[in-house]
């Protein structure tokens, strides 16, 4: 009896051992994911940032001697002449100028535009204008990949995941802004998630992201209720 429950337990343990081999390979496969992503998470340090105050607009400095000015809005659908500008050089609108789309707010939107006095003007479709519109993106996005490494600005209209997203922001981008490491990333999208994030990266190099968000949430998801963001870099 020991000799046949020796040899059936033998038979046993040759049975199960790829099973086994195989179900240790995709835990150790889990736990080196697992560690990649705390060592990715220890690379970089978020801060939450308080906005200053200038010209009765909310403001910011990034590094540098403050030579560049950027007037930052989004989420605006169609409430745009509402807006005070302040004074700058680049004025950019992160997406949303319009209610749903129409073709008459884009035309007011873009007449407006040509209105204003700063030298560079820079606007991005938000997901009323996009009908292509995905977001988050979790599987990763092709056009991220078109992204040069050497971008010192870049605009999406959705925010990057863990800053000013409300918790809503876009893993893959995020990953994008690790790799490339801009010094300024503007988003919007998130109306009650308006704010600005620092990313420390693990070089030192620190990218700004902000939300620029103009339009309120709740009842006022369709009104102003704040004005441009001023950034100085």
């Amino acid at each position: 009896g020991t000799v046949t429950g020796a040899t059936a337990m033998a038979s046993w343990m040759e049975a199960v051992e790829p099973s086994l081999s195989s179900l240790g390979a995709v835990l150790l496969a889990v736990a080196l994911l697992l560690l990649v992503e705390l060592s990715r998470r220890r690379k970089k340090k978020l801060t939450p940032l308080v906005f200053g105050q200038v010209d009765g607009c909310d403001h910011l400095r990034h590094r540098g001697e403050g030579k560049l000015r950027l007037v930052c809005i989004s989420d605006t659908h169609n409430d745009h002449r509402e807006l005070e500008l302040p004074a700058g050089d680049v004025l950019v609108h992160a997406g949303d100028f319009t209610q749903f789309g129409k073709e008459e707010h884009a035309r007011d939107f873009n007449q407006w535009l040509g209105e204003q006095p700063h030298k560079i003007k820079l606007v991005v479709l938000g997901n009323h204008e996009n009908i292509d519109f995905f977001w988050p993106c979790p599987g990763g996005n092709p056009y991220f990949d078109q992204i040069p490494e050497d971008t010192d600005i870049l605009i999406a209209h959705g925010p990057v995941k863990g800053c000013a997203d409300g918790g809503k922001g876009c893993p893959a981008l995020l990953k994008t802004v690790e790799t490339c490491r801009p010094r300024l990333v503007i988003s919007g999208h998130v109306h009650f998630a308006r704010g600005a994030t620092l990313m420390r990266h693990a070089d030192g190099h620190e990218t700004l992201l902000v939300n620029a968000a103009n339009c309120g949430s709740g009842k006022q998801e369709r009104k102003l209720s704040t004005g441009p963001l001023v950034i100085d870099l």
